[in-house]
């Protein structure tokens, strides 16, 4: 089992955050932002990728870049929102990975991103309501992950203590 921790959740749950934050108690680690490093791959953002090319072509590329990363020793890699949806990319998290599920409310996700417009998920005129509805259907999929935490009223500090606590019993578990 490879040294990479994975972080999972809903956009504004605090992956790249937190991500940001876990990689300083492991010097010698990389860390990988995901949707950064698609973007940089196909010189679009995002929602050029979504407007230009469809959902599925984002999807496609975010899976092979994962496979990618997910073959580099000593990694923190904050996933896209929609990235461990696919089963494909859960199987082969699974096999390599610890994953972590940032949860946070419907209203603590919205507080954190309603000023952000790089969002292509939340075109809406209702967007708390459409925050609901995706973490509604996504929720039971991200806690597939190996561990959640809680990010809800909680600081970074908090979030990124209980992380690699829980990092830690998962490596004490993977040596019994």
């Amino acid at each position: 089992m490879a040294n990479i921790i994975a972080l999972t959740g809903m956009m504004g749950s605090g992956k790249s955050s937190v991500a940001a934050e876990l990689v300083k108690f492991f010097p010698n680690w990389k860390l990988v932002e995901l949707d950064f490093e698609i973007e940089k791959n196909q010189q679009l953002t995002i929602n050029e990728i979504f407007a230009q090319k469809g959902e599925a072509y984002f999807r496609n590329v975010e899976s092979a870049l994962l496979a990618d990363f997910l073959t580099v020793e000593n990694t923190i890699i904050s996933l896209g929102g929609g990235a461990f949806l696919s089963e494909k990319n859960r199987k082969v998290l699974e096999k390599e990975a610890f994953t972590v599920y940032l949860a946070a409310n419907a209203e603590t996700i919205y507080n954190r991103i309603k000023n952000d417009s790089s969002r292509p998920l939340l075109k809406s005129d209702d967007v708390l309501n459409r925050i609901a509805e995706i973490l509604d259907m996504r929720k039971p999929v991200y806690e597939l992950a190996d561990s959640t935490v809680i990010t809800d009223d909680k600081n970074i500090n908090e979030i990124v203590y209980e992380v690699l606590e829980k990092y830690q019993q998962w490596k004490l578990n993977c040596r019994m």
